[in-house]
Order: structure tokens, then C-alpha cells, then sequence
């Protein structure tokens, strides 16, 4: 079978749905998201996408009339994703945008909230958790239908990460230093409106939602045994590497989990950054197929690197994942896959390679692969215990993980 090879050069067609609602790392890019959709997905398709993140890909799939089903282990991801797709009462956030603003909240008495359980360290100013205290307040008091609540809470939670001590454009827990700290002070409020206001701007902007779906708190690990209609196709991006020592999806989602579990109707449940990293892939280190996978394929940094273990059980677990996927496809369905070869412990884990092998032994092809140059990933060196990079003559500060993403397409 010929597979086609060229490199991506296409423009931007249009923006997914409320793009920019609330950050996420390791977004795919609209631009990559809706030409994707336009050069594959057909009406009525039933399209899953197993680590949904933010929602992009699905969304521009329901562009074109597909129904879809998104899941992720992570809930906050799931909360952003379920906002993309609500139909909130505008007059009501336009009520909520009105009463914060208006309400004099040096005056108003409310109870200050725990919002950063179990934390040795504050990650927001004194005057940040009040403000926050008061919204979650405002939230509580009002009868807020589900759609506009999860919306309201999706930017609530984006306010808590730009008020945060968090540095910006990082999902990990990197704290400002101490002097960015005392020169740190936002207002909650005035971010909360700021970016209320350009969401609902954004709910007239952007793709249409001509299919139906549902993004649903799930493990893509256990969708073989538990989805009862076969997809026609599969479009993802997975991790390129264990949330524990990589992506650290628990991070800024902890946080941002600390405020909303406050808000009563949305029966969200706490989990430290711990708890959310140790559910993602990277958990499995007992089974017999575990112990037997062969790595050396894949990467090459050998059983005596210090990223070994990591690095094995996340490329198992996304081999067998990858395994249970070819499974739900129905015969002639594709599997979009949007992948990035990270580098771990000195060495390059090549995820294209891996995912191939694994859709090669249950009858996918790979029939077309683009390639696309990205900015390049970067992370600090090493991290000291106060989340800030520790930096000496003998290291480098920054490394450079990833500089091109590839999209590559099989068929069943």
C-alpha cells in the first residue's frame, strides 16, 4: 500500500468553537483541527476522540455534522470541553457580568474559602482569594441553569490560573519568583469580567454545531470493554509522555479544582495534582506483558537511564491502548493520530513508531503522514521544591523536547 508523505502548509479556514475559552497544554491548533475535519470527516460520521483535552478536535468534526464522543480522565478538561458545547442563557451571564461589577465586594460579607487544600505554599495573593471568595459567592446565590453554570465556571477557572502565582504559559506548577510575586496583583474580579465578556462575544463566533455529542469523564483504557457503538473514526492526540514526570495535566487543573469544587450545583469533586497525574497513562508496572515489552525499538536510552521505568511503562500502556483502539474502529474506519516524538532522558521516544506497530498487528495501514513544524516544546532542567528552575554552570536551563508534530493517518 503507497502511503503518501508531504508537509503541512494549510491555512486557516475557520476557529473551532470558543477557541480561546480556557488554556490547556498541549492544544492542537485550530488551524490543524479544522482542516483535519474538512479532509476527512463526513456527515453523520460517529467520531471518538479517546484523550479529548479541550475539546478542538471534536468540535471541528461537529463542524462538518459529525456526531462524536469525547473522553478524558482529567474533569477539568471535561468541564472545558462540555462549555464549548452548552448553550448558556446569555441574558442571565450578561446579569452575573452586571452584579460583579456593580456590587461594592468590599461591603459584601462572605465566607473566605478553603481553595488551595493541602498546600504548603499559597499560590494566590491574600486580596485574590477574597475576590475569588466573593465569585464562587455570586455563583452560589444565583439560579443558574447547567449549561450557563458550566460555562461561568469554565471562565471562572480561567481566572483562577491568570490570578494564580503560576507563571503564564506554563501548565506545570512553575512559581513566580518572589519578587514577580510582591509585583503580582491582579484582580479576580476585573479578570473574571474581562474574560466573561469575551466569551460571551464568543459565542457568535466560531464554527457552528451542526453534529451532537458528549464529552464524558472517562479511561481511555477501558472504552474497548464499555462503548457500545463502533466509531467510523478515531481522531486524537494523545500524551507524548506520563503526566507524573512530563505533561503534569494534574497541576494547574488542582488548582483551578480547589476554587470550583466550592460551587455547589456543579457536584465537582476535588483531586490533588497527584491524584489527576497518577489516573493519566503511566500507571502499570506489575503485568507479565509489561515486564516482557520491548522498548529498544522505540527508544534507545537503555535499562540503565534514569528515565527507563517512565518511559517503559508509559510506551506500554500507549502500545496496548493503541491495541484495544484498533478493536472499537469498524472495518474500513480510520484512525487520525496527531503525535509528537518528545525526548526523554537524552533519547527520542519515537510515539509514530510505536503507534504504527501497535495498529499493524490488528489490520491498520498507515496510508498518508504530514508533518508539521511546531515552536518547540521546552521545560527548565530541573525543577527545586519550591516549583521555581533551579539553574547552575554545570546544566542547561531549558531543554527542548519536541520540534515538529505529526498527523498520520490508518486505516482499518
Amino acid at each position: 500500500m503507497r502511503v503518501n508523505y508531504y508537509r503541512l502548509y494549510w491555512g486557516v479556514v475557520s476557529m473551532t468553537r470558543l477557541k480561546s475559552i480556557h488554556p490547556y497544554p498541549a492544544m492542537v491548533s485550530d488551524e490543524l483541527a479544522v482542516n483535519i475535519a474538512q479532509k476527512y470527516v463526513t456527515s453523520d460520521d460517529f467520531v471518538l476522540d479517546p484523550f479529548c483535552g479541550s475539546g478542538r478536535l471534536l468540535l471541528a468534526a461537529a463542524e462538518k455534522g459529525a456526531n462524536f464522543l469525547g473522553t478524558d480522565i482529567n474533569p477539568l478538561a471535561v468541564l472545558i470541553s462540555r462549555s464549548k458545547i452548552a448553550k448558556p442563557d446569555t441574558k442571565l451571564l450578561m446579569h452575573i457580568l452586571s452584579r460583579v461589577k456593580s456590587v461594592n465586594w468590599h461591603k459584601f460579607e462572605c465566607d473566605i474559602y478553603d481553595i488551595q487544600p493541602g498546600r504548603k505554599v499559597s499560590w494566590f495573593p491574600d486580596m485574590a482569594i477574597k475576590e475569588l471568595s466573593f465569585l464562587i459567592d455570586i455563583i452560589n446565590h444565583n439560579n443558574i441553569d447547567n449549561d450557563s453554570l458550566v460555562f461561568l465556571c469554565v471562565v471562572l477557572s480561567a481566572t483562577v490560573r491568570e490570578v494564580s502565582y503560576c507563571r503564564q504559559r506554563r501548565w506545570k506548577l512553575h512559581r513566580l519568583s518572589e519578587l514577580d510575586r510582591k509585583k503580582h496583583n491582579k484582580s479576580a474580579l476585573d479578570v473574571f469580567c474581562k474574560r466573561l465578556f469575551k466569551a460571551i462575544e464568543g459565542l457568535s463566533d466560531g464554527g457552528s454545531l451542526n453534529g451532537a455529542g458528549i464529552f464524558e469523564l472517562k479511561d481511555a483504557r477501558g472504552l474497548r470493554y464499555s462503548l457500545k457503538q463502533k466509531p467510523d473514526m478515531i481522531i486524537t492526540s494523545p500524551p507524548y509522555g506520563d503526566s507524573k514526570s512530563t505533561v503534569q495535566y494534574g497541576g494547574m487543573s488542582s488548582l483551578s479544582l480547589g476554587v470550583l469544587h466550592h460551587i455547589k450545583s456543579l457536584d465537582l469533586t476535588y483531586q490533588s495534582s497527584e491524584s489527576i497525574d497518577r489516573a493519566c497513562l503511566g500507571s502499570v508496572r506489575t503485568k507479565k506483558e509489561f515486564m516482557d515489552f520491548n522498548l529498544k525499538e522505540f527508544w534507545h536510552g537503555g535499562s540503565n537511564n534514569s528515565e527507563y521505568t517512565k518511559v517503559k511503562v508509559f510506551a506500554y500502556e500507549i502500545y496496548e491502548l493503541f491495541i484495544d483502539l484498533s478493536h472499537l474502529l469498524k472495518t474500513g474506519g480510520k484512525i487520525i493520530v496527531i503525535v509528537g516524538n518528545r525526548t526523554a532522558g537524552g533519547w527520542r521516544l519515537y510515539l509514530d513508531r510505536l503507534i504504527e506497530s501497535s495498529l499493524d498487528m490488528n489490520g491498520l495501514k498507515k496510508i498518508e503522514v504530514s508533518h508539521r513544524t511546531i515552536s518547540g516544546k521546552r521545560t527548565p532542567a530541573i525543577i527545586n521544591r519550591m516549583a521555581r528552575n533551579k539553574i547552575n554552570n554545570n546544566t542547561k536551563s531549558i531543554i527542548r523536547t519536541m520540534s515538529e508534530e505529526h498527523v498520520i493517518v490508518f486505516e482499518k
